[in-house]
């Protein structure tokens, strides 16, 4: 049975509308390779570990962005990303090879390189999602063909041997558009969407290689999931009431959800959610409503939420966000990029990265600068094989 195409393709329409960018060309050629989505091209293959492409020179390590080396991967969008304390890890995304495996590569910054990964013994997928959990990187779910195969399988990547494992069946149908968040015991999964919205959540333990079901809640995908040391909170999406403006914030210890107060913001898709260690920061989004407030913060503490100002470089929406420990800092969109700093309730813009303006791109933090990374670029709607990192300035 095919995929409503109608609702499936509600939101992105909405957020594709939205976004619009008319973004400038990029100076940066020798960086990446820009590939339009009717290309598919022919990837590389093997579990080449040491084997690094890099540019001429390591960077110089001084604030402000630099050009990534050009990755050994095809570009693409709707990939997953982690940072592992000393590599990134890129794996998947679209456009999808038939006959592929999931593929990846790693990305050393203070080297400037890249290696590739072995191939995960999975099929081909985008949109699916990747937690790092200190040791591992887990991979769940995701979906190809657009939406008409949705995943239920995963696996784990060990970086140090450069080895993969398949992990235990998951009690969840497959499925893209949900979120998963590491405790520092287990993967939280949660929602997401196949020929409805799921409200169902499972949590995975990767030392024992088992799932657990966990309590339903409201259904929505394209939502948002941060954790907080003790809870994961939930807020926006799709839902069966259309764009969600509910959250709810689940503790595993308890198996519980309890409703958080209303939002002042209206509900959306699009937007990006990171956890301070005090706040969960919401910022922008994009829905078929007209849309006010571009941000707000969420403390558990108070159970209260409060209006962020407004960002100095137009709203939001489609872009990735990092919490660097001092400011919610996002790129990418249709956002020049900007960061913003919960102590002093001001924000800054970025300077230009010489990179065009996309979405479904990847944005990690290393502790020291901002990595972003693949991704389609409009309006020609061109996938991206090539990033850039952020560091900002010490105060």
């Amino acid at each position: 049975m095919p995929v409503p195409i109608h609702h499936l393709f509600a939101a992105a329409s909405c957020l594709v509308a939205a976004i619009a960018c008319g973004c400038a060309p990029s100076g940066d050629r020798d960086a990446g390779r820009e590939v339009r989505p009717a290309e598919t091209g022919t990837r590389a293959v093997g579990a080449a570990a040491v084997e690094r492409t890099r540019a001429a020179g390591a960077p110089a390590r001084k604030r402000g962005w630099r050009p990534l080396a050009r990755a050994p991967l095809t570009a693409r969008s709707g990939h997953a990303a982690v940072w592992t304390g000393e590599e990134m890890l890129v794996v998947g995304g679209a456009p999808i090879s038939r006959s592929s495996e999931l593929d990846g590569a790693a990305y050393e910054p203070r080297s400037d390189t890249w290696r590739r990964i072995a191939d995960a013994p999975l099929t081909d997928r985008q949109r699916h999602t990747a937690v790092w959990t200190g040791t591992q990187m887990v991979v769940w779910g995701g979906d190809r063909e657009g939406g008409v195969v949705p995943l239920a399988d995963g696996a784990a990547y060990d970086p140090t041997s450069d080895t993969w494992r398949e992990i235990a069946a998951s009690p969840l149908a497959g499925r893209f558009g949900h979120t998963a968040v590491w405790t520092g015991r287990e993967v939280l999964v949660f929602g997401g969407f196949a020929r409805s919205e799921f409200g169902d959540a499972a949590a995975y333990d990767p030392k024992r290689d088992r799932w657990r079901r966990l309590r339903r809640w409201r259904p929505r995908w394209l939502h948002t999931a941060v954790w907080t040391g003790r809870e994961m909170i939930v807020w926006g999406g799709d839902g069966g009431d259309e764009f969600d403006a509910l959250g709810g914030a689940y503790d595993p210890g308890e198996d519980r959800w309890r409703d958080l107060p209303r939002s002042p913001l209206a509900g959306r898709v699009a937007h990006a959610a990171v956890w301070t260690g005090a706040a969960m920061v919401i910022v922008g989004g994009a829905s078929n409503r007209s849309l006010g407030s571009a941000g707000a913060a969420y403390e558990p503490t108070t159970d209260s939420w409060r209006v962020l100002p407004r960002p100095p470089v137009g709203f939001p929406a489609g872009h990735k966000a990092v919490w660097t420990g001092r400011e919610v800092m996002l790129w990418g969109g249709r956002t020049r990029g900007a960061a913003y700093d919960p102590a002093r309730h001001q924000w800054r813009p970025l300077p230009a990265p010489g990179l065009r303006g996309r979405i479904e791109h990847t944005a990690v933090w290393t502790g020291r600068e901002m990595i972003v990374w693949g991704g389609e670029a409009g309006p020609d709607c061109c996938y991206q094989s090539n990033g850039a990192a952020y560091g900002p300035k010490q105060r």
